[in-house]
């Protein structure tokens, strides 16, 4: 996905070049970018299709648009990645074989680590705590790799993934309704719903610049955080209402520090999602 991001996108189109294979097709989805991304991107990568929806779709629906696009051009595979990441030569390769040897296993992360700091990883897995409705990323290196090389986690980081192509017919499409954070979250629960495992591949690795998409602390990132985390917790929750009125109450926590730190647009973009997500408003509401 590319969104007013050209150089971005084009340090990560270039990282593909080299370990993208021959029989991959590689598609760009541009979510109606004004800086002239689509047509720079074009020509400088003419084994790329660029695709323009016109509209600013999110992350939930530029990746849709994309999956039924290699749907309908008959992938076996979709490998979904971040403009904001660097992919290591071997990674798709990897987690193309990871699926291939594990019938049992539905969608399969990349190691993320850290750039510039190549050294420091970011997630390599992760895990929910139900309790205090919060997540956290494995940021150590495991004590023992399974006998498959895969790491069973809550559900596979955003920034590189790839799934079978054919659990989009199955089970349908990426939910909408986020727009932008927790869609994969989501989307992971759902496949494992069916039986299926979600695991990451440690030898699959990417490098990520962290919070480049939106900026540290933005508005819009408070907002779809706020609203997002509520809509996800309360929808797998083994206690939905208590996740709803704990996640209600952290926000409004959150609003006040933000009041004191005179810090307004932020702390009305908290209160925002949480009035949305109070009122069942989903989808693109924020920009």
């Amino acid at each position: 996905l590319n969104f007013n991001q050209c150089a971005l996108t084009r340090d990560m189109l270039e990282s593909l070049r080299e370990g993208r294979g021959a029989d991959n097709h590689v598609l760009l989805i541009d979510n109606a970018s004004s800086d002239g991304s689509a047509e720079n991107l074009r020509r400088e990568f003419p084994e790329v299709e660029v695709i323009e929806p016109g509209e600013n779709l999110g992350c939930s629906g530029g990746r849709n648009h994309g999956a039924r696009a290699a749907v309908e051009r008959g992938a076996n595979y979709i490998f979904f990645c971040d403009n904001d990441a660097f992919v290591a030569e071997d990674c798709i390769s990897r987690l193309r074989a990871h699926l291939d040897a594990n019938p049992q296993v539905g969608i399969v992360g990349a190691r993320v680590m850290a750039h510039p700091d190549r050294e420091a990883i970011v997630s390599l897995g992760t895990a929910v705590d139900w309790d205090r409705c919060r997540y956290r990323s494995n940021q150590e290196e495991p004590g023992e790799i399974p006998e498959d090389g895969l790491l069973d986690s809550a559900w596979v980081a955003g920034t590189a993934w790839m799934v079978r192509a054919a659990l989009f017919g199955e089970m349908g499409y990426i939910d909408d309704r986020y727009f932008i954070y927790f869609e994969n979250t989501d989307f992971s629960f759902r496949i494992r719903s069916r039986g299926l495992r979600v695991v990451v591949a440690p030898d699959a690795v990417v490098w990520h610049r962290e919070r480049s998409s939106l900026g540290p602390a933005s508005p819009r990132s408070a907002y779809y955080y706020t609203r997002n985390r509520i809509l996800f917790f309360t929808t797998y929750s083994p206690r939905p209402l208590f996740s709803g009125w704990f996640l209600a109450t952290r926000a409004l926590a959150w609003a006040a520090r933000l009041a004191v730190q005179g810090e307004w647009r932020l702390m009305g973009a908290v209160l925002s999602g949480l009035g949305d997500a109070a009122l069942g408003r989903w989808g693109r509401r924020y920009m």
